[in-house]
């Protein structure tokens, strides 16, 4: 997601410099293909609906985020065992990192 929010920014800090927040948002919906104006239709936006460019990226990134599911990570740390030669430094970084 970082890539293409990069992406984005050079953008309209590029060719797109200059024009209105609503041309830059149409362009930014226009990226995001069918599927991201789908997603993007269902943001909500305070503010009496007003949407700002940083507005879309930070719902996007909140949308695409990975959630965390805590059956999975439970039955992955009864997986996890120390190494007879693993130092418990290394056995708890790797534990922390999944």
């Amino acid at each position: 997601m970082s890539k293409f929010i990069r992406s984005c920014h050079l953008h309209f800090a590029g060719p797109l410099q200059g024009k209105e927040e609503a041309v830059k948002m149409n362009y930014l919906l226009i990226w995001s293909g069918t599927d991201g104006q789908d997603i993007a239709d269902t943001f909500v936006f305070a503010n009496n609906g007003e949407k700002t460019l940083e507005n879309p990226f930070i719902k996007f990134e909140a949308y695409v985020k990975p959630r965390s599911n805590i059956s999975v990570a439970r039955y992955e740390l009864l997986l996890c065992h120390q190494q007879p030669d693993e130092a418990a430094d290394a056995y708890l970084i790797s534990i922390s990192r999944g």
